[in-house]
């Protein structure tokens, strides 16, 4: 009986070691798959990651804090594909009434620079409202 038991306790202790070394190989190769995924995505994909998550994603907040970046670089890649012909749909983040209002202080010849914009624009309007502005009519 002794004999019995201590050929199971063997077996069992084998059997652990083995499983044990097949995790740590698969565990192995999913890390080596997924750095060479991370590492051979090209970075003419950026703006392409960005509209895949503006297509599942309701707000720009969201798409930054997925993407991990900053809430102009995200409106800049949106504008970016809206020229490649991707359909971007602005008005998800501006009114009318306070693109128009933009869209004429953008277009005002005698405000020249970005904070002139701000600032005869409301307090209420960002200037990642104004980006979205400028990525939409290309100004």
């Amino acid at each position: 009986m002794e004999i019995h038991l201590c050929k199971l306790l063997w077996i069992i202790v084998r059997n652990k070691v083995l499983l044990k070394k097949k995790v740590d190989e698969k565990v192995k190769t999913l890390e080596v798959e997924v750095i060479e995924e991370v590492v051979e995505k090209p970075q003419g994909d950026r703006y392409e990651l960005t509209y895949d998550a503006y297509q599942r994603l309701s707000s720009l907040n969201a798409i930054a804090k997925e993407r991990g970046l900053t809430l102009a670089t995200i409106i800049t890649h949106l504008g970016k594909c809206a020229e490649k012909g991707m359909v971007v749909d602005w008005s998800k983040y501006i009114d009318h009434e306070t693109e128009a209002l933009i869209k004429e202080k953008l277009e005002d010849e005698s405000l020249t620079k970005l904070k002139e914009v701000k600032d005869s624009l409301p307090d209420s309007i960002t200037y990642e409202t104004i980006h979205i502005v400028r990525a939409k009519y290309k100004i």
